[in-house]
């Protein structure tokens, strides 16, 4: 008889099941706990989810763009200006013999088709007092803009073109001359401006002699005529 010990046999199947035990009762690997070596397995990457896409961003922003330019290109092409509203008041200028008031409101009926433009017509003040008169266009002579309208004030002519010479200069008009005007009597004050439409335009302020009716409130003061016109010069 042999004297060493006798060996139990392994039994395979039951090798298996003791392996499935350990992996499913907390102590294998996928629980966090360690491998054979010592060494934690890695947990799987979380997948995030996805965010605002750039490039819709990049495809809003171009949009957005587009429709600015496209908006100044049409305004540029139509010749058309955002509105002006006319002022109610405006400063007198140092030296002025009157208090300037807007002349827009008494101007309104030689304004047609935005003609002129609201920077010129905005850029234009009468003597506190006047009162206005007649309409005169001569656009159809002129073969371009040319209207003019009338007014009378309780005042000598002196006064009246200093007012027109000193209130022009400080809402910008580039006086251009001061004297005589054609074919007619009186003084005129020539000045230039340039408009938002691209054009320059010129106002004439003729002053005519002063006249002294024989009763009236301009009996003692004396009474005097004056017409502003307004007329697009020529870029050609």
């Amino acid at each position: 008889m042999d004297p060493r010990p006798a060996q139990t046999q392994q039994n395979p199947e039951s090798n298996a099941r003791t392996s499935n035990a350990r992996t499913t009762n907390g102590s294998g690997p996928g629980d966090g706990a360690p491998h054979g070596d010592g060494v934690f397995p890695e947990e799987p990457a979380r997948r995030e989810m996805p965010g605002p896409s750039v490039k819709l961003a990049v495809v809003v922003i171009l949009l957005a763009v587009f429709v600015v330019v496209a908006g100044l290109i049409a305004q540029i092409f139509t010749g058309s200006t955002p509105p002006v509203a006319a002022p109610s008041s405006i400063p007198t200028a140092k030296g002025s013999p009157f208090k300037a008031i807007p002349a827009a409101p008494d101007l309104a009926p030689i304004i047609s088709s935005g003609e002129p433009p609201d920077d010129i017509v905005n850029a234009i003040v009468l003597p506190a007092g006047s009162s206005p008169g007649a309409v005169i266009d001569d656009t159809s002579g002129a073969q371009s803009y040319d209207e003019q309208r009338m007014f009378e004030i309780v005042a000598t002519e002196v006064p009246v073109i200093t007012f027109f010479k000193v209130e022009l200069a400080a809402q910008g008009w580039h006086i251009e001359s001061t004297g005589p005007p054609k074919n007619q009597p009186g003084i005129e004050v020539l000045a230039q401006r340039a408009g938002s439409d691209g054009y320059y335009w010129e106002i004439g302020a003729v002053v005519s002699p002063t006249t002294f009716p024989s009763s009236g409130p301009a009996h003692a003061r004396g009474q005097t005529e004056f017409e502003v016109r307004l007329f697009q010069v020529d870029s050609g």
